[in-house]
């Protein structure tokens, strides 16, 4: 099987799935709308962007 190359756009959410040596790099999983999963990259740290989620508009059910 031959690795196709992804194009990550600046931007482009995906989910931190594991942290190698102290936070310097990450396993980043990348799904489409449909949860299927279309890239799973290491990238370092300094490639990474933060984001917080808004949630002032959740309501939260107990």
């Amino acid at each position: 099987m031959t690795e196709k190359e992804i194009i990550l756009p600046r931007g482009q959410m995906g989910t931190v799935v594991e942290e190698y040596n102290n936070g310097e790099a990450f396993e980043v999983e990348f799904c489409d709308h449909n949860g299927q999963t279309y890239a799973l990259v290491s990238l370092e740290s300094e490639k990474l962007i933060l984001l917080y989620p808004d949630t002032s508009n959740l309501i939260l059910v107990y």
